[in-house]
């Protein structure tokens, strides 16, 4: 993988963050966590998704095999891709009308059980599967044959991923804990609105941009940059 290939393999991973895994480890830290509580959530978290890459790995080479004659033609990736701009829209759509609701109110501190990380890290790894971002990474690596290198794109790409839930996770077991609360509450109280517009911007700014490219790629019969990313 190239230096450019590089910077994209860590870009997908950067515009497809994951936040809820952030939410997750605040709303652990905010009702009262142990750090044993923490520790399962990010344990569980690994295994799991550790597992999911070494299953995914054969289904993509299958997949690939099975369908390589259909991702000859051209249409093919536009229509895909076009496909994935109506996603971009959808996201779009649903963070435009979120904007709208008044944030949940914070709830006190109870506790939190291992069983309910372990639970709550099983679901985090299993959105994953869906996610485009993490299955074209998961492709990606798939075709380093240095197996080091891989393992650590993988390791880089999931640390990236999922950093929101690790800096809160291991500030949680430090004494930084109810610092790193606090300034996750006054974070979304003060940007979860900036923030918000700025992603619902981005999004259609990608769906206008991908539909575009596509539609012009299928009216030349040429491949579409979805194509260039996953199989150039």
């Amino acid at each position: 993988m190239t230096a450019v290939g590089v910077v994209a393999f860590l870009g997908l991973a950067i515009v497809g963050l994951d936040p809820f895994g952030g939410i997750v480890a605040a709303g652990a830290i905010a009702r009262g966590a142990r750090p044993r509580a923490l520790l399962a959530l990010l344990g569980t978290y690994v295994v799991l998704i550790s597992l999911e890459i070494l299953a995914l790995h054969p289904i993509l080479d299958w997949a690939g095999r099975v369908l390589a004659p259909v991702l000859r033609s051209p249409a093919v990736w536009s229509a895909a891709q076009i496909a994935v701009a109506l996603a971009c829209a959808g996201i779009a759509v649903h963070q435009g009308l979120a904007l709208r609701r008044p944030p949940a109110p914070r709830t006190s501190s109870a506790g939190v059980s291992v069983r309910a990380m372990m639970i709550a890290a099983a679901l985090l790894a299993v959105t994953s599967l869906p996610d485009p971002p993490f299955v074209a990474a998961v492709g990606l690596a798939s075709r380093v044959d240095a197996l080091p290198v891989r393992i650590a794109l993988l390791v880089a790409w999931n640390v990236l991923y999922q950093a929101p839930m690790l800096v809160l996770a291991i500030a949680g077991l430090t004494p930084l804990r109810e610092r790193a609360e606090r300034a996750w509450i006054d974070l979304l109280a003060r940007w979860r609105t900036p923030l918000r517009r700025a992603i619902v911007a981005v999004l259609v700014l990608a769906a206008a941009a991908l539909g575009a490219e596509a539609a012009v790629a299928l009216t030349h019969g040429s491949f579409p940059w979805l194509h260039a990313l996953l199989a150039g």
